[in-house]
């Protein structure tokens, strides 16, 4: 038989390799052709040349309520999108996740005019060389409430966003009506519009599934439904709209969700009206398994599911091949 080197014949059979990732020594290219018939020859994968893409940007936070049953409006969902993406090889990937927005501040009693609108949550994005940016909108700040005394109605309406904030309640019955914000065509839907003269309602934030409720009263309702997305394993709603009138103090949206946040209900002339804030986004990026594992940094959680790798991106960061 051929020699390999001087005084060792090349073997009949495969050359003993545990697994099909490691491999140490010199083997001849028939070795090697032994060890890929066994398949046992280490294989390298090759990178993705496409991906799939969760992009949730912050919810918006819940506008400032006053005490006695003055509404604001709940916040708007983050922007909600999701599709395929063409990737390259030895290109870097900037993934950033929004924040959400700060509840707007609440009044001390019923004819407090220092209430606030609430913030706007931050875009959740995917950049890079070669890549179309792919942004999904923060969700719009709920509508803020006012005092019976004011006129005003400067930061009464929710604020545009991925889906836009609900408009608060005013007790003037001569202005115009609250409106919801605009919601950004494809990813979110518009906020409810709030009320005027003696209801004291509010208007629901939008959400990436439906538009807010208009003319809600307390009760914790109104947010415009989520959407449902599998790509990170399991069915999960992201992106469901700012509710209105629950009970003080309400609790933040969940972090990860692009949640609108809620408006207050708080009861008695005195009481303090704290709204919550919205929830942060999150960026998952999926491909077959079958392509080689990615290099990421930010806060990550790696899964394979069904044939695919998933990474989480729950804090900016980036991805690369």
């Amino acid at each position: 038989m051929p020699l390999r080197n001087p005084g060792r014949r090349i073997s009949a059979t495969a050359p003993t390799l545990t697994d099909s990732s490691t491999g140490v020594g010199i083997f001849s290219l028939v070795e090697q052709q032994q060890a890929i018939s066994a398949g046992k020859w280490p294989i390298v994968l090759q990178a993705p040349t496409s991906v799939s893409y969760l992009v949730v940007a912050g919810g918006g936070g819940g506008g400032g309520s006053n005490p006695d049953g003055w509404l604001a409006g709940g916040g708007g969902a983050g922007g909600f999108r999701t599709g395929t993406a063409s990737v390259a090889e030895l290109t870097t990937y900037t993934i950033t996740v929004g924040a959400g927005g700060n509840a707007g501040t609440g009044g001390t009693t019923n004819t407090s005019t220092t209430t606030t609108q609430g913030s706007d949550g931050s875009n959740s994005s995917i950049s890079g060389s070669g890549l179309t940016t792919i942004t999904s909108v923060g969700g719009g700040g709920g509508g803020a409430t006012i005092g019976f005394n004011s006129s005003s109605t400067t930061k009464t309406s929710g604020r545009n966003g991925g889906s836009g904030g609900g408009g608060a309640s005013h007790y003037q019955g001569s202005v115009s009506t609250p409106t919801g914000g605009t919601g950004t065509s494809g990813t979110g839907n518009n906020g409810g519009n709030g009320s005027t003269g003696g209801s004291g309602y509010g208007g629901g934030g939008g959400g990436a599934g439906g538009a807010g409720t208009s003319n809600v009263g307390p009760g914790g309702t109104g947010g415009g439904a989520g959407s449902s997305s599998s790509l990170s394993g399991s069915a999960f709603t992201y992106a469901a709209g700012g509710n209105v009138g629950v009970t003080t103090p309400v609790p933040n949206a969940s972090n990860n969700t692009g949640n609108g946040g809620s408006s207050s209900w708080a009861g008695g002339a005195s009481a303090s009206a704290i709204s919550g804030n919205g929830g942060s986004g999150v960026v998952i990026v999926s491909y077959s398994s079958s392509f080689r594992i990615a290099t990421t940094t930010g806060t990550v959680t790696y899964n394979t599911v069904a044939g695919n790798r998933i990474y989480t991106f729950t804090s900016s960061g980036t991805i690369s091949w």
